[in-house]
């Protein structure tokens, strides 16, 4: 007979019913700044209704200035309780503007 304790069980929440929305973020910041530390922050910002980082493109190049790069990020956000307004996502948008502004100095292309 196997026991089982409270730390080993695994739990769950369930999935939201309300459709997901995707918006994309281009960003300059510097190439040494981690885009590590631009999604924590912005998940921090968001919280919970922030579902998904998605980082779909990086460039460094001669269209940018030395020391730059681009960074293209999708974030997928999804209420849990109801669908989210447009008002709602420009709110969460401009969370993750400000957050990629202060954690790595990073602005919007």
């Amino acid at each position: 007979r196997e026991t089982v304790s409270k730390s080993s069980m695994v739990k769950f929440k369930s999935l939201s019913k309300f459709q997901p929305a995707e918006r994309d973020f281009a960003f300059v910041m510097a190439s040494q700044k981690p885009i590590g530390d631009l999604i924590k922050e912005a998940k921090k910002a968001c919280g919970a209704v922030a579902k998904d980082f998605i980082v779909f493109d990086i460039y460094e190049g001669d269209k940018l200035p030395v020391g730059q790069k681009s960074v293209a990020l999708r974030v997928i956000f999804q209420g849990q309780e109801a669908a989210l307004s447009e008002v709602e996502l420009q709110t969460l948008s401009q969370k993750v503007i400000g957050s990629a502004q202060k954690s790595v100095q990073a602005s919007l292309r």
